[in-house]
């Protein structure tokens, strides 16, 4: 299986080949809007001693607006895997809300930077700790230094 980006201008979608099926599924959030993207893919990929794939135009939620389709096409390819972990038909593209999925991937997004920020601050500290414990070092060091000199002065 494959699944890609198409992309024609600002529009995307998702686009699946399943090899035993010798089948190409397009997941179009404005439907129509691909279709030329879409044969000159699938010219590029058909390997031509084979037999010519089916092309399924799959029947799958669509966007309201000019700027979801990013989100769309994530969300398709997320339902695309989900399918095929659950053996379900990979068509079957149900519940597609972009408003919520872009909810979803904001606060992913929050919570890996958080946790980047958290490491960084936590290796930086670290750092800081070690940098602090070294110049301890030193210091004991040059003090123990200057006491033996004394020491030596004294004799």
């Amino acid at each position: 299986m494959i699944t890609i980006q198409i992309k024609k201008g600002e529009l995307t979608g998702a686009f699946c080949y399943t090899a035993n099926e010798n089948t190409f599924y397009h997941f179009d959030p404005i439907c129509g809007m691909n279709d030329e993207s879409v044969t000159m893919l699938i010219k590029k990929l058909i390997d031509s001693g084979k037999k010519i794939p089916e092309v399924k135009y799959v029947i799958c939620p669509r966007q309201r607006n000019s700027y979801d389709c990013g989100p769309y096409t994530l969300m398709f390819a997320e339902k695309i895997v989900e399918n095929i972990e659950a053996g379900r038909e990979i068509s079957k593209i149900r519940d597609c809300d972009a408003r919520e999925y872009r909810i979803k991937l904001r606060n992913k997004i929050e919570e890996k930077t958080k946790q980047k920020e958290k490491r960084l601050k936590e290796d930086k500290n670290k750092e800081s700790d070690e940098k602090k414990e070294e110049e301890k070092e030193v210091t004991k060091t040059n003090e123990e230094k200057m006491e033996q000199k004394k020491v030596e002065r004294k004799k």
